[in-house]
């Protein structure tokens, strides 16, 4: 007789836990966080390409380019952010730096202006240092922004602004180009360091 109460409440244990996963899997729901806002014939609008995310406690950043051209280069840089761990979302997107410039470009050059744009990706500032110190464990937090480039580092201010006076003085033969200097945060998905 116990070993019958037991199959039984065993069964109707496995039966409750099934039921309540099934139930549980099927609340899950997409949240579509941005949406290309660009129609151009050139670029490729299905999708927003080469997303990546950064996160701290509540807070959630994504960056991702919209209107990819096949040739390299975007519309336009895409955002969106959650401060209440994506139950709610705010997105835009940048001011079409990379058409911008392209168009700017291919305007100036008969009067011999060169126009181009810089990227930057994790640059170490004192706003950075201000998130530092503000998290629950600034450690961490200056470890994840670290990680979050394939160089293992964030990059400098001192940096972009050796790539702003090679572009101006050096790089005379470039014009219409959106240099992004990010140490590789933009290949591919997450943390990126090696260590």
């Amino acid at each position: 007789m116990h070993r019958r109460r037991a199959a039984l409440v065993l069964g109707l244990a496995a039966a409750v836990a099934l039921v309540l996963s099934l139930a549980a899997g099927a609340s899950i729901s997409i949240v579509q966080i941005a949406a290309d806002p660009f129609t151009n014939a050139s670029s490729q609008h299905k999708t927003i390409v080469e997303p990546d995310t950064f996160g701290w406690g509540s807070t959630i950043v994504a960056a991702a380019q919209f209107g990819r051209f096949t040739d390299g280069g975007a519309s336009d840089i895409g955002w969106a952010t959650s401060t209440n761990a994506g139950s709610s979302w705010t997105s835009g997107v940048m001011p079409a730096i990379t058409a911008f410039t392209k168009a700017l470009a291919v305007d100036e050059a008969p009067h011999g202006v060169r126009v181009n744009s810089v990227s930057p990706g994790n640059v170490y500032t004192p706003l950075w240092q201000e998130a530092i110190d503000a998290a629950p464990d600034p450690q961490r937090c200056r470890a994840d922004g670290e990680a979050a480039q394939v160089m293992g580092r964030m990059g400098t201010a001192e940096e972009v602004g050796r790539l702003c006076l090679f572009i101006a003085a050096e790089a005379t033969f470039t014009t219409g180009v959106d240099h992004i200097i990010s140490g590789g945060a933009e290949l591919g998905y997450g943390q990126k360091s090696r260590d």
